[in-house]
């Protein structure tokens, strides 16, 4: 477990350095490991390893309902915890859209398009390339 708490923490100033680092050093991370940490941490009662385990569940899709095999097994979550990340989910993509609008508004671009586009999934590789190469709607 000390290896998984390098990588699996509360502490969102060492996630986020994982993060940037795209792992720890001596472990690698996946969402699909998400599923596994989340197990491994019910069982022992680390609860310290949740809410990054978690978060990386909510980055599945239907891995987070059906499960990932492992050997000869389906590993799953528990049904709480399909739910805690179905809701998690929603809230991401909440959080997500609004820091999207909240950019285009810092860069005056909202004038090119309304939340309506913000909100249609075609428009985000639009949004991001305003956001990260500063074109508009207008623009190339």
């Amino acid at each position: 477990m000390s290896y998984l708490k390098m990588i699996f923490t509360d502490d969102f100033a060492v996630w986020e350095r994982n993060s940037e680092l795209h792992g720890h050093p001596l472990l690698e991370m996946t969402p699909t490991d998400g599923i596994a940490v989340v197990n491994l941490s019910r069982l022992t009662g680390t609860v310290s390893t949740l809410p990054t385990a978690l978060y990386l569940c909510c980055q599945l899709d239907i891995e987070l309902v059906k499960g990932i095999p492992r050997g000869d097994i389906q590993e799953t979550l528990a049904i709480d915890d399909v739910e805690r990340c179905l809701a998690g989910k929603t809230l991401l993509m909440r959080a997500s859209t609004q820091t999207a609008w909240d950019n285009c508004k810092i860069r005056g671009l909202e004038r090119h398009f309304g939340m309506k586009q913000v909100l249609r999934l075609d428009s985000v590789q639009h949004i991001r390339r305003c956001i990260f190469e500063g074109r508009h709607a207008g623009g190339g």
